[in-house]
């Protein structure tokens, strides 16, 4: 079982059995139509690992709030918190800590020899993100980005714009 909170500070148990893959393949459906199999979210093929459901719901933020108020509706109900309530308590981080949580419960569901594969497959994501947030951070903090967009401003005005410094 996994936790993340929502933007109010509230806690919301994830926790993936047979029972919550059914009911989230019974609600929330791919952009194909489909039903959305939890269980297919990294597929692990004899050509390597398929993403593609994975890919799916990262890059499609109200699929992923659906997948997971499906998974804590209960507890939603329970909490006194509807299901508008719920989608309006998640935003950027809020998001990405669930999406962590949700693919590390459902990697915890499988058997180890899976659950091995899967957790590297997961790990590798994390640490590619990572870097790539580094990067653009290094990039955000050079004096050529800050001139890039002060160029581009130009193009709306005839006064150039200077932009503060970023701080951390």
């Amino acid at each position: 079982m996994k936790i993340f909170k929502d933007k109010n500070n509230r806690e919301w148990i994830i926790k993936i059995n047979i029972a919550t893959v059914k009911y989230v393949r019974e609600r929330c459906k791919r952009k194909n139509g489909d039903p959305l199999d939890l269980l297919s979210i990294i597929e692990v093929t004899r050509n390597g690992a398929e993403a593609d459901l994975l890919s799916e719901i990262a890059s499609d933020p109200v699929l992923m709030v659906e997948i997971l108020y499906s998974i804590i509706k209960s507890q939603a109900d329970s909490n006194g918190v509807s299901e508008e309530q719920f989608y309006e308590s998640l935003t950027g981080d809020t998001i990405e800590e669930a999406t962590t949580a949700l693919v590390s419960e459902i990697i915890d569901f499988f058997p180890e020899a899976k659950r091995r594969v899967l957790r590297a497959i997961w790990d590798r994501t994390l640490a590619l993100r990572n870097v790539v947030n580094e990067q653009l951070k290094r990039q955000m903090e050079s004096p050529e980005f800050n001139e890039q967009i002060d160029k581009a401003l130009s193009r709306f005005g005839d006064q150039s714009i200077n932009t503060p410094e970023l701080s951390e």
